[in-house]
């Protein structure tokens, strides 16, 4: 087997020889696997057909198919039956294939072309596991971050439309650093949802309309610069930083986690997340960062480093299992593995795994979109499925089978579509992220949101069928991100109710747990506000009360508290008001599952506070007592007088 290497210096290269095979007017061969989604189980034979579309073939044509784009498996001249030729591979297991084919074109110039499948793109795994102080690190960044005021200074900026408002932006950063970004808002409302854009590699400016055509729809819009440079300087400003202090900036620092050049960009992405977070005209509700390539990377970091994050929006995204290598495939771009110059290779490749996408990708709490494409030799796609694979939040993957790095001919239609005509409507109007949901998934839901609705006996049909919809895509939403974060939430349970069986009772150690519960639900809470306000479009404030008893009628909360009542009928009415409130708050969070059992021991939890809140009244004794009357046979009925 033979590996396969590219340096960083030759990816500009790269493009650019894929942009000029897009756009070549001469003859060309097409590459089809045989099947058109690329997507195949481990083990079975891609079956490649190469199609000359010129006169004669070029008889230096040849073929190379390299696992994960770094192992050579086979190579050789192609052999051609009327301007046809085929190539078959076999998977070996979970990964990727690419297949190129290069000739001399009729220019007298090097050309080819290429074509990517893969296989069981669910179960690739990570080449290495993420650090043990992963998270401890960057806690500890994320705290010298905050440390610093962001001192934001905007200077508004004619928006050349009377309907927008737009601004530069400064804002300080860690480290005596400083963030340049770009602002836009519509000039008319006063709250809106909250579009953070971070930017592809490149030594660029940023173009007023990245932020003013997404304000045109509605967004309150940040776009950070990646660099601490201004937004708006001439062009060759800009190519002479690219040419010089910024030439390869990717490696700037990068043979230590403390002083890599990602580190200050991070943390911008963070500092622009916080401050749409603070703004007076945020909506409270939506947060969403989105991204490409070395921004796609930036959209899933900041979706795990950032709790108010709603969605994340990746496509290509770069920095995904930079120890691809390990294991035998090419890792993302900036390929920090074989981009050492000079330094300690061990520093460059330990330090990587703390800017890794792929070791971000457990914290991800929100719903994400992400692509990949399958010819992408920038970006390569088994890497970002790898890392996308360690995502548990709700997550749509869209697979590009003739996508390169670039939109060449085309071929990233199918992310554009779900992107700006499904993901980026729905969030921006507080609905729920489109998560594609199986048939029998929608039909269950709809079929409870029916029963539900249904009980709240709604006179108005038109509001009803808005009510059953609404509450139908909650459902969906919920069993989506249940599944993401069951099994976490399962072992938990366990955990509180074993610190609770301990004798002598100790209830904190049981809240310590419960904390961490908290901290799990915390990512749903962006959609069930959501889900709240588009109810309450629909249905009165007694009405969602109804449902959300009806909801949980098992305990439920009036039931608890009027046994709470009987139980203890001496309560102040202050006493009344605590213990109400806490079955309030208990049916809040029931409300984050359908699952009855659960539902019952969330109420326990709540139920453990109360009881301890009225310990003082013997509250054992009187649960005894009250129990003891219920046992009490019923009173004969007196007997008629005569």
């Amino acid at each position: 087997m033979k590996r396969i290497g590219i340096s960083c210096r030759a990816y500009a290269l790269l493009c650019a020889v894929l942009v000029a095979s897009a756009q070549h007017l001469t003859a060309a061969f097409s590459l089809e696997p045989d099947r058109d989604d690329g997507v195949y189980e481990a083990g079975q034979t891609v079956r490649w057909t190469i199609t000359w579309d010129g006169e004669a073939v070029p008889a230096d044509a040849r073929y190379r198919v390299s696992r994960g784009q770094l192992v050579e498996s086979a190579a050789g001249s192609l052999a051609f039956t009327e301007r046809i030729a085929r190539v078959e591979s076999t998977f070996t297991g979970p990964g990727s294939l690419l297949l190129e084919v290069t000739w001399t074109g009729d220019d007298g110039k090097a050309d080819r072309a290429t074509s990517g499948v893969v296989a069981a793109p669910g179960r690739i795994a990570l080449s290495a596991p993420r650090p043990e102080d992963f998270s401890t690190f960057w806690a500890e960044r994320l705290a010298e971050l905050r440390a610093v005021p962001a001192n934001p200074r905007l200077t508004a900026i004619d928006a050349d439309d009377a309907s927008l408002a737009y601004w530069k932006v400064t804002m300080d950063n860690i480290r005596g650093s400083t963030l340049n970004a770009q602002l836009a808002r519509p000039t008319a409302g006063s709250k809106f949802p909250a579009l953070l854009i971070v930017q592809w590699a490149g030594v660029y400016g940023l173009q007023k309309s990245w932020v003013t055509d997404r304000a045109r729809e509605g967004w309150l819009v940040l776009n950070v610069m990646p660099h601490e440079l201004p937004i708006d300087e001439p062009e060759a400003s800009y190519k002479a930083q690219g040419d010089g202090p910024l030439k390869n900036y990717w490696a700037i620092g990068n043979d230590s986690r403390d002083t890599s050049y990602y580190l200050r960009m991070y943390l911008s992405c963070v500092r622009g997340a916080d401050y749409l977070a603070g703004r007076d005209d945020w909506d409270g509700r939506t947060l969403v960062v989105m991204g490409g390539s070395q921004g796609g990377m930036q959209a899933l970091v900041t979706a795990a480093l950032h709790p108010r994050i709603t969605a994340a929006l990746a496509t290509v995204p770069a920095g995904c299992d930079m120890h691809g290598p390990v294991v035998g495939r090419k890792g993302g771009w900036p390929q920090w593995w074989d981009w050492t110059n000079g330094k300690a290779a061990g520093a460059v490749r330990e330090a990587s795994r703390y800017f890794d996408v792929a070791n971000f990708a457990p914290d991800i709490r929100c719903p994400v979109l992400v692509s990949a494409g399958l010819r992408d030799e920038v970006c390569p796609p088994e890497g970002i499925l790898a890392a996308f694979n360690q995502i548990t939040a709700p997550k749509e993957l869209v697979l590009l089978p003739r996508g390169g790095h670039g939109d060449e001919n085309n071929s990233h239609a199918p992310y554009n579509t779900r992107c700006y005509e499904a993901w980026l409507p729905a969030l921006r109007t507080g609905q729920s992220a489109p998560v594609p949901v199986d048939a029998a998934a929608l039909k269950r839901a709809e079929g409870k949101a029916e029963r539900l609705i249904g009980g709240l006996r709604i006179e108005d049909a038109t509001k009803a069928a808005q009510a059953r919809a609404t509450l139908a895509d909650w459902l969906v939403t919920l069993w989506a991100w249940h599944g993401s974060h069951d099994a976490e939430l399962g072992d938990l349970w366990r955990q509180w109710n074993a610190a609770r069986a301990v004798v002598p009772k100790d209830e904190f150690p049981a809240e310590v747990i419960a904390q961490r519960i908290d901290t799990v639900y915390a990512s749903l809470q962006p959609a069930y506000r959501a889900f709240l306000d588009r109810l309450a479009t629909t249905l009165s404030a007694e009405q969602i009360d109804a449902l959300k008893e009806a909801w949980s009628r098992s305990p439920g909360m009036a039931r608890t508290y009027h046994a709470y009542l009987e139980i203890a009928p001496d309560l102040t009415e202050e006493q009344k008001k605590v213990i109400h409130d806490r079955m309030l708050l208990a049916r809040e969070d029931a409300m984050l599952t359908d699952a009855d059992k659960e539902i019952t021991t969330i109420y326990k939890r709540h139920k453990v506070k109360v009881e301890a809140y009225i310990g003082s009244l013997e509250w054992a004794k009187l649960h005894r007592a009250f129990a003891n009357r219920a046992k009490q046979p019923a009173a004969p009925a007196p007997t008629p007088a005569p």
